[in-house]
């Protein structure tokens, strides 16, 4: 079970880092520029609103209520999903 758990984290993960590497690509800006704006990117996968936040991001597919947290850990260097 904590294997899944552990390979599904990973996966979201990755897709966030490619959601948001997409978002300065694209656009030419950084997302990480305004702590508490909120962009609109439009990936592969469908629309996604990025706010960012002190300590990373808070992503959520458009139309929807849940969302994921990227935080990231300084002491550590490491991103985690909250």
């Amino acid at each position: 079970m904590l294997s899944t758990l552990y390979l599904f984290t990973r996966s979201l993960i990755l897709q966030m880092f490619l959601v948001l590497n997409s978002i300065e690509f694209w656009s030419g800006s950084n997302p990480t520029a305004s702590i508490g704006e909120v962009k609109e990117v439009k990936g592969e996968n469908g629309e996604y609103l990025v706010k960012t936040n002190t300590d990373g991001y808070t992503i959520t597919n458009k139309g929807e209520e849940k969302s994921v947290d990227l935080v990231y850990n300084k002491d550590n260097n490491t991103w985690n999903v909250r």
